[in-house]
């Protein structure tokens, strides 16, 4: 939201989008308070997941204003094949003696994870970046945490605790803050 304030021309911090965010971010430290951890041994790992995430909301303000004017086909075209040779380079210079059996399982999976979930999340996406504000967008990504403790929870059976309940009413309370009409100006 902070990125797209100075950014994306129109998508303004207003006082109910920072009490939203406000809000569904004290919802998730609540939820994960409890496993942090300012060890050593974690802080790196800690430190490149934050830098993960401010470069997302980095790529979050560029695709909004990119589908703007650009065909989000192309876009999508494009963003693939040049991270696919990059990777691909990387590959090559870095994973020396990892052997990699391919078979037409390996290929129909990556076929799949990149065309159908890959390309259907990022046209998706693309379509809402046209229409909504990238700053209301992102705040529903705070769901994300939510849905992965909830479903692991279902499939595992373990008890759905009041925090994580409390969790969720706040995260959706955010959203609702933030993305209300009249946040949006």
């Amino acid at each position: 939201m902070v990125l797209a304030h100075f950014l994306i021309p129109g998508d303004r911090l207003t006082p109910p989008k920072i009490a939203g965010v406000l809000v569904a971010y004290v919802g998730i430290v609540l939820l994960f308070v409890r496993d942090l951890s300012f060890r050593s041994e974690t802080m790196l790992g800690d430190l490149i997941v934050m830098g993960s995430a401010v470069l997302l909301g980095e790529r979050v303000v560029y695709m909004a204003r990119a589908v703007q004017r650009l065909d989000p086909i192309k876009l999508l075209v494009f963003q693939s094949g040049i991270g696919s040779a990059c990777f691909l380079v990387a590959s090559l210079v870095l994973e020396h003696g990892v052997p990699t059996h391919v078979s037409g399982r390996l290929v129909t999976s990556l076929v799949y994870q990149g065309m159908v979930v890959a390309g259907f999340n990022f046209v998706v996406s693309s379509y809402l970046y046209q229409r909504y504000l990238a700053s209301a967008l992102a705040t529903c990504s705070l769901t994300t945490p939510l849905f992965g403790v909830l479903i692991a929870a279902a499939v595992t059976g373990d008890h759905l605790s009041p925090v994580l309940l409390l969790s969720t009413l706040m995260v959706a309370a955010g959203i609702g803050l933030t993305v209300r009409r009249g946040s949006s100006g």
